[in-house]
């Protein structure tokens, strides 16, 4: 830290009332221990010096003895007296030898005989000081310290400064300035609530017509309004507070529906990390504006945190499962369409339609004039049709299938023959696509109906998610040391006595529990392939029941 930042510290440090108070009253405890210190000392070379003068002639003793507590030549007496080694025969010649301490007593002495009562005043002069060196502070004394502003400062003091750079302070609140934020009176307070209600009303009147833009600019402005002012009570800076996050919120929304997407982030972060962290709406609002984006990971974490906070209201953990379930639809559709866009590519079909059958067209007109080969005699065989030039493998294979039965069949055949079982005719794969689709046709049905395997779920979800059960599954985690299988072993023997009243609750009443969660299982795994809800839901309870043990994304 540089000197004058250091002196401007200290100077800006010491004007402060509590630091005056402080010093004050170390300076006054400073004087009295000064003043008990002089008083004894003087105390003692009076004695010295008396006991001194006993030795001394009478013409010295009836000159000292009115004078001898004069300042100035108290000290010279003593300095004497310890020259002498306390001897009073030595001290009284050293006083008639010594000049200059003659004179001293001289002048002390006509100083006396023309005004004796001034010596008495300078002695009682002296006592006044130690007496008041010694006394305590009092409240008045305090009270001054407090009320003490600039204008107390005396003119001198002042203009010394003022030289030195210093500003005195304003009493009204400047932007940007001032620090902190502006404190209002009760009066001031209340009419500063009263606009805020006022823009409030304006705000949710102009949300309720459509009118978005001025819905935003009205909720904007009750945020500055509100943003820089502060109570004098905790009651009525509650109640600004509570302005301040239903502008914040507002403003939030307004922001979503007109796009504005980082506008919304900013406000419920600000709620978030100044206000409240458990605050379902700005949570929720925050995660819808993470989806909007494309930002899933921190859109299912506000919406994760929802569910897992002991604070959420119910209307918060609706929202928070729908926005979940609009995120794992947004996800799945970005897989199904990263899936279509690869096979695309794969297929030949994303990039390069139509040139399959305009390199066939070249290469006929070509092999009029060439011999042919057997490959080519080949190639010519194949039928493509007019309406479809894309190749695909029979619907038995995956590609990583056909990849290795192709590795395989190198090993032993020619190039010709290789070719030929990569390039089957149309019709076959036609009938072997018929005969797929019919085998997935007949496939059995499920045990449970969809809307009765979604209240299941939705039920263990409530009791997963619920405080003892909660509890007890974490508790059984950190027990498990966390180690995924440990907390199967430990779930099968724990989850049983949460999932039977559920069970018996929908009618599923078997031989054993075992049995009902089979048929359980069975319908979740047919349904969860055709219901974004169901799996949705099915990834909710592994969660609940493991946590942090199995990762399980969305």
């Amino acid at each position: 830290m540089a000197m004058h930042e250091c002196e401007a510290y200290w100077q800006d440090f010491l004007r402060r009332p509590n630091e005056q108070r402080m010093l004050q009253e170390e300076q006054r405890q400073l004087q009295r221990e000064t003043a008990c210190r002089m008083a004894a000392v003087k105390s003692t070379k009076l004695e010295e010096l008396e006991t001194a003068l006993a030795g001394c002639t009478p013409d010295q003793q009836r000159i000292l003895r009115p004078i001898i507590q004069s300042p100035g030549l108290l000290e010279r007496l003593h300095d004497c007296l310890l020259r002498s080694d306390h001897n009073p025969s030595i001290f009284s010649k050293r006083i008639e030898t010594d000049q200059s301490l003659a004179a001293l007593i001289l002048e002390k002495a006509e100083e006396y005989e023309r005004h004796p009562e001034a010596f008495k005043r300078q002695e009682q002069q002296l006592k006044e000081i130690h007496e008041e060196a010694s006394r305590p502070l009092d409240a008045a004394d305090l009270d001054y310290l407090k009320q003490r502003t600039w204008r107390d400062l005396p003119q001198a003091e002042l203009a010394e400064r003022m030289s030195k750079g210093e500003i005195c302070p304003r009493e009204e609140w400047i932007p940007g300035i001032s620090k902190g934020k502006r404190p209002l009176d009760a009066p001031a307070l209340e009419e500063h609530l009263a606009f805020g209600e006022r823009l409030a009303r304006e705000g949710r009147e102009a949300y309720a017509a459509g009118d978005y833009d001025k819905a935003f600019m009205r909720f904007k402005q009750g945020v500055e309004l509100v943003n820089w002012v502060e109570a004098k009570d905790a009651v009525s800076q509650r109640r600004i507070d509570d302005m301040y996050s239903l502008f914040l919120k507002n403003s939030a929304q307004a922001a979503l529906q007109l796009g504005k997407y980082q506008e919304a982030i900013r406000a419920c972060t600000t709620i978030i990390q100044e206000l409240d962290e458990h605050d379902s709406k700005a949570r929720y609002r925050r995660g819808r504006a993470y989806l909007l984006l494309g930002m899933t990971k921190c859109a299912k974490d506000d919406f994760m945190f929802i569910l897992k906070s002991p604070y959420s209201t119910q209307e918060g953990v609706c929202a928070a499962r729908l926005g979940l379930q609009e995120l794992r639809q947004v996800l799945n559709k970005s897989e199904t369409e990263a899936k279509l866009t690869v096979c695309r590519g794969l297929e030949g079909s994303l990039f390069s339609r139509g040139r399959l059958a305009a390199a066939h067209v070249r290469q006929l007109g070509a092999a009029d004039d060439l011999d042919k080969s057997d490959d080519d005699q080949l190639h010519f065989s194949l039928n493509y049709p007019e309406d479809k030039t894309d190749f695909h493998l029979p619907p038995s294979k995956t590609a990583a299938e056909a990849t290795n039965s192709f590795c395989n069949s190198a090993d032993g055949q020619d190039v010709e023959s290789i070719s030929r079982a990569a390039t089957c005719d149309e019709a076959e794969t036609q009938g072997k696509h018929t005969e797929y689709m019919k085998k997935g046709q007949t496939q059995e049905l499920p045990p449970l109906s969809l809307e009765k395997t979604r209240s299941i779920l939705l039920d263990f979800l409530d009791a997963y998610t619920s405080d003892p059960v909660a509890a007890e599954l974490n508790a059984l985690r950190s027990l498990a040391d966390f180690d995924y299988r440990r907390v199967v072993l430990r779930a099968r023997k724990y989850l049983p006595q949460v999932q039977q009243p559920i069970l018996a609750r929908h009618g599923i009443v078997g031989h054993d529990h075992r049995s009902n969660m089979k048929l359980v299982e069975k319908s979740v795994s047919y349904w969860r392939f055709k219901n974004p809800e169901i799996e949705e839901l099915t990834k909710d309870c592994l969660e609940a029941v493991f946590g942090d043990v199995a990762d399980i994304d969305v």
